[in-house]
């Protein structure tokens, strides 16, 4: 098995990739702030052997002289089976920042993602990115069309990706959208509060061929405010 702690290690205590084998762990990598800091989600293994992620700071750019790496805005890597890393990609704000959800082996062998922040609105960002971190955003959330990402996407058997964000659209509560692999762009809900709000993961698909997921807050209890209710399954 193979996964992300997002602290501990060495270094600064960035967070690690580590191996867990017969019940023994081995530390394959420690993040130091140029090579990323803090993976907040799992790995995606390639046909190619290796395994893919992200960090949610760090970065190339990062000296240890100037400060800490959470102030620069995460990484995509690479690594093999016997933890050599690669960093792939240093995000820069302008194509997104803080990546939190796991990456996604496309149908037409890309991976993509979304990050929590960045693009030119600071709301989150949609993104391609190659195995050789050739990265394109395909869309950039604005507020009015949902912001701040947090789930992943999911690829459905139209082709499309589907996912959530956590606050923006009609009601700032979050939304439910459709991407094709052109960038084209539909909201499909936006969360009123009575029907859920914030949803922070993303979205699953039923055998019924349909979609699936929570919300963090909104439904029985909702009075209105922020972060009122219990949350909803939808």
């Amino acid at each position: 098995f193979y996964g992300t702690a997002p602290s501990a290690g060495g270094f600064g205590r960035y967070g690690t990739v580590y191996r867990v084998a017969n019940g023994i762990v081995t530390n394959l990598v420690s993040f130091d702030g140029t090579n990323g800091a803090r993976p907040a989600a799992g790995l995606i293994r390639s046909s190619d052997g290796n395994y893919y992620g992200t960090t949610q700071y760090g970065g190339a750019s990062y000296r240890s002289l100037l400060g800490s790496p959470l102030t620069l805005p995460g990484t995509i890597f690479r690594i093999s089976e016997s933890g050599t890393l690669t960093n792939l990609l240093s995000f820069n704000r302008t194509n997104g920042a803080s990546p939190a959800a796991p990456l996604l082996w496309g149908l037409d062998g890309f991976l993509y993602g979304t990050t929590v922040g960045g693009g030119a609105s600071g709301s989150g960002t949609i993104f391609r990115v190659t195995t050789n971190g050739a990265l394109s955003t395909l869309f950039t959330f604005d507020g009015t069309n949902g912001a701040n990402p947090y789930g992943g996407l999911l690829q459905a058997a139209d082709g499309k990706f589907y996912g959530t964000t956590a606050h923006g659209g009609v009601n700032d509560f979050g939304t439910v959208y459709q991407l094709t692999t052109n960038g084209i762009f539909t909201m499909l809900a936006s969360f009123n509060g009575t029907n859920g709000a914030y949803p922070y993961a993303g979205l699953v698909r039923g055998y019924d061929g349909k979609l699936y997921g929570t919300t963090q807050s909104g439904g029985l209890g909702f009075d209105g405010s922020n972060n009122s209710g219990y949350g909803t399954v939808f």
